[in-house]
Order: structure tokens, then sequence, then C-alpha cells
């Protein structure tokens, strides 16, 4: 077996000698060697399940080993330590069946996705005894996560006044203070997932108006930028508006790859309520006082999804691309279903309870077998859902009777200069899919009108994000780019004759 690195050797000659220990996710034991080696503890306790876990196995970066490998590993963990007690377990039972300071230190090296951990640490301020260390790898794994570990190790600390943390490469050390006053967890967070490619000119108005609803953080997507949206999005991020996270694309593509890490982001896993959408869809909420928790007090407690149903709002003759709010330039939509309109909508979905789920779509999750009996899903207006949507996958739901509580404008094409250079960048959701006329004609829709939304503190919300000079630069630079990119398209004789031939078509009725 390999030495462990001089880092890790490092992290163990913190951990208190001949001492009780304990190492969680011991695999084959190779940090175990150098713990017995450097620590010598006078009791240690091996954990690990060594067993498969299909749900486990399937997360973000998680790691499937065969269960023929683990029956060996454990195995040869045993003959190795026949002086130890080894537990053939998850860290949460283990940890949970400890008494309070039981340890003088733990080794924690098992599940590093951000729940896990936290869990882990939140059992591990109670198992170790106060002044004891908890230390452990992982201090830079999962970037595609927002790197689990350290947010996990970080959080735990601040709730608990007087530890520290120190950290080498990849491994870190916490120290608990003498006294252990563990504050609760932050809760009541407001998510909102997206992403995002060349769209700087509409992030501000998007993000100021979701703001102002209630929503308290964001985690935006992005890849093959070229118009400086990923200069704005890592400017608002230092300034503690969201959480950027580049997109590591896999096959299923952009989209798709994003709620894939999603599901495990930090983020996510922090937030209580989460809401997926796109920059170019608005809530807006009719019912309660305006805002998102507005709303759900109006629903009731025993609300655990809510679905909201788009209204489709046309290019209404607008062909210049401007710097201006686009919920302000475009107000002709598609008719409501009294008026002739569809009597049903695709829906974007605002849910809580995770762990519920087995798939984060881009409309609506999936619940779980076990779930579907005990969640409660709603629409805007109260409609009981749950017998429609909580089994299989329906992505639908009658509207008409959401326009005086909340619905969700969708801006599909805004100008007709905008839907050029939506057409040069591409879908995010539907690779190598054209955008042409047929696109155009489809969501262009007429036959009614929505005035602007009125969301109190919209303004502020804006204000304060323009406030930041450096902003406000990084906005300018994305309208300035979408201009001239606009304008070297039309040397193209194919972008010219589309734009030719879509400001030639009239905007369809939307009746149903």
């Amino acid at each position: 077996m390999k030495p462990v690195r001089d880092n890790a050797r490092a992290a163990m000659e913190t951990l208190p000698k001949a001492a009780r220990g304990a190492e969680t996710g011991t695999h084959a034991g190779h940090h175990t060697a150098a713990l017995m080696e450097i620590a010598r503890p006078a009791a240690l306790t091996l954990v690990d399940p060594w067993t498969e876990d299909a749900v486990r196995d399937a997360r973000a970066l998680a790691q499937a080993i065969p269960q023929a490998t683990r029956d060996a590993q454990a195995a040869a963990v045993a003959t190795a330590y026949p002086d130890a007690t080894i537990l053939r377990t998850t860290s949460a039972e283990a940890l949970a069946g400890m008494g309070d300071g039981a340890l003088d230190w733990l080794w924690l090296d098992g599940g590093k996705h951000y729940d896990t951990i936290l869990a882990d640490l939140e059992v591990a301020a109670r198992v170790v005894r106060p002044g004891g260390i908890v230390a452990g790898a992982g201090w830079h794994w999962g970037a595609e996560l927002g790197h689990p570990v350290r947010a996990a190790v970080t959080d735990l600390a601040a709730r608990l006044p007087g530890a520290t943390v120190e950290t080498r490469g990849q491994y870190w050390t916490l120290r608990l203070p003498d006294a252990v006053r563990l504050a609760p967890r932050p809760e009541g967070r407001f998510l909102v997932v997206s992403t995002m490619k060349n769209e700087a000119p509409y992030i501000l108005e998007w993000l100021a108006h979701h703001r102002a609803l209630g929503f308290d953080d964001f985690l935006i997507f992005t890849n093959d930028c070229e118009d400086g949206t990923t200069a704005l999005l890592d400017r608002l991020q230092a300034r503690g508006v969201l959480t950027h996270q580049p997109n590591r694309v896999l096959r299923r593509g952009p989209h798709k790859s994003a709620l894939k890490w999603a599901k495990d982001h930090i983020a996510t896993l922090r937030a209580e309520w989460i809401f997926i959408a796109d920059v170019d869809e608005f809530l807006d909420i009719r019912a309660g006082d305006g805002t998102v928790p507005g709303l759900l007090r109006t629903l009731g407690p025993e609300t655990d999804v809510v679905s909201f149903p788009w209204k489709v709002f046309g290019n209404g003759g607008v062909t210049a691309f401007a710097d201006r709010l686009v919920t302000a330039q475009f107000t002709r939509c598609e008719p409501l279903p009294r008026r002739g309109g569809r009597p049903a909508r695709e829906v974007k979905t605002l849910f809580r309870k995770l762990e519920t789920m087995y798939h984060l779509g881009l409309h609506r999750p999936r619940i779980r077998d076990e779930w579907v009996d005990r969640i409660v899903w709603k629409a805007p207006d109260g409609t009981d859902l749950s017998g429609r949507m909580n089994r299989g996958q329906v992505w639908a739901m009658p509207w008409g009777g959401c326009q005086d509580a909340a619905y969700l404008r969708h801006y599909p094409l805004r100008s007709l200069e905008a839907y050029i250079l939506k057409k040069n960048r591409g879908r995010a959701n539907h690779v190598g899919e054209d955008l042409g006329r047929d696109y155009w004609e489809k969501w262009n829709m007429g036959g009614g009108r929505d005035a602007p939304p009125v969301v109190p503190g919209f303004e502020d919300a804006l204000a304060e994000l323009r406030a930041d000079r450096g902003v406000r630069q990084l906005h300018r630079r994305g309208v300035e780019w979408h201009r001239a990119q606009y304008a070297a398209l039309m040397d193209v004789p194919a972008y010219r004759a589309l734009r030719e031939a879509l400001g030639a078509t009239e905007p369809a009725d939307g009746t149903a």
C-alpha cells in the first residue's frame, strides 16, 4: 500500500496520542496504517459499511465499487487490525451510537457530499470530547459541487464559537473549543438554480426581480460564454449575490448536466426551497404579499411543491435589441383559457424536501416511490395537484385559475435582433436543434396583453446591484458585445435572410 502524503501525516500529527480514536470511511485501510503509526491510539474504531448502495452510489462523483471488492477490503482490514473495533455500518449510524465525549479524535474520510459530511460533523461535535480533533481529507474534492467538504467544515466551524480550522493541501483539521455549544443550522433559504450562456444584458434585471420576491441565493451554471456573462457572474459572486459554477458538460447536454451537478451542489443542499428557472422566466406573484414566502403562507405549511404555469410572451413587434427591462418591453402574450387560450401550460416548479426527489427536471422534480403519498403538490391558487403530479412525469397543468395567484412569465424570443443572437448561440437543453422560423412562429404569441409585473422592492434591488462600478461596467460590456455580434451576423447571408423572413411574420393568436 502506498505511503500517505506528507500533508496527511502533518494532519495526523495534530491528533492526541495514545487516546481514543475512530476512522470513518476506512475502505482498504489506506490511512489506517498511518493513523496507527502516528497517533498510536489506545483504542481504535474503524467504520465503513463496505456495502453497495444504489442511491448513494448514484450521486454525483460517487465511487461505484463492486461488492466483492468491498468484501475483500473488509476482510483485509479485520485481519490487519485485530484489536480494533470494526463497525460495518454507515458513519451516521456508528456515530449516533457513541456517547458524549467518547472519542478524543475522529478521522472523517467517508461520504464527502455536503449533507453527509455536515451531518457527521454535527454528531462529531458531541462524540469527540471538548478540545478534541476532527480531521480528514477532501478539502479540494468536488469542484463541480462547490467543494462540499470545505463548505461543510467551514459552516460547522462558523456555528461552533471557538473552533479553529487548519488546512494542509487536501487535508484539514478542526479543533473543537473547550466548551462546545453548536448553533442550529440556518433555515428558510430560497434558491434559484439556472443555466446561462451569453446572457450578460439580462442578468441584473432577472436577479433583482427574484431577489425582491424573496430568493436569497442563486446557483448559476455557465459554459462557453463569449459576451462577458462569466465575468459579470464572478463579480456578483465576489459581492455575495450568487454562486457561479462553471458547468462540466456531460453527454446529456449543458442543461441536464447542470441539473445533475445541482442536485448534489452545496448551494442546493443548504437551501430549504429550490426553484429551477431560466433567465427568460420571471415569477409573477399576485397572492399574499407578492413574495414567494408570502405565497407559501397562503398555501399552508403542509405544501411541499408548487408548480407555476408559463404565460408565454411573444415578440410584440419589437425589432431592436435594447438595454431596457425585458418585462417592460414585452406585454403581448398568449390569451387566458377563458379567452380562447390553451387550457394547459408547461410549468416550472418550486419544491422542498430534496431527499424525497430522485430526479431534478427542467420543469419539475420526480418523487421517489416511497414518498408519492406523502408529498403535497399544489397550484398557486391552492388547487391540490398531488394526484396529478406525484406519480409519473407530467409537466403541464391547467392554468386558468392561476392568473390572480401566481404564474411564470416566459419570454422565449425577446426582440427580433435578440432572437437572431439566440439562434447563433444555440439552445441549452436541445443541443444541435436549429432555431429558425418554426421556433419563432411557435412562440411568437399574441392575442393577449399583460402589463409589466409590479414587484415591491424591485427598484431598490436593481439599484443595489448597479451600485457596484465593476458590475455596471461588465453589464455595459455585455450590451456592447451583443450589439457588435448582431452587426457581424448581418454580414452573413443566412442570418440576414432569416431576419427579413421573421420581420414579415405575424404573431400567433395563441388560441387552442
